[in-house]
């Protein structure tokens, strides 16, 4: 949305996908690792053209690997103005 300069998203809210050819719209990342913490699987992410990292608790869609390149998309998220006010989307 208009002014906004940071947007925040929870761990279960970041859908990763086997990377795709069509999906230009959403984010394209790599896996750096996948950690296993009893029930869950945390997908550890380099974001593409950036020094961004991210962590999806969300379950994979297809097949991930560390090394794997993949799309993220966003659920839910949050949108923040200069001053770290949170601005409707």
């Amino acid at each position: 949305p208009t002014g906004a300069v940071t947007v925040g998203v929870r761990a279960e809210h970041l859908h990763v996908h086997a990377a795709a050819p069509t999906a230009l719209a959403h984010l394209r990342a790599t896996v750096r690792r996948i950690e296993i913490l009893s029930d869950q699987r945390l997908v550890h992410l380099a974001l593409a053209d950036s020094a961004a990292e991210l962590v999806s608790a969300a379950p994979a869609r297809g097949s991930v690997e560390p090394g794997s390149e993949v799309v993220v998309e966003l659920d839910r998220p949050l949108w923040f103005d200069a001053a770290g006010q949170r601005i409707a989307a």
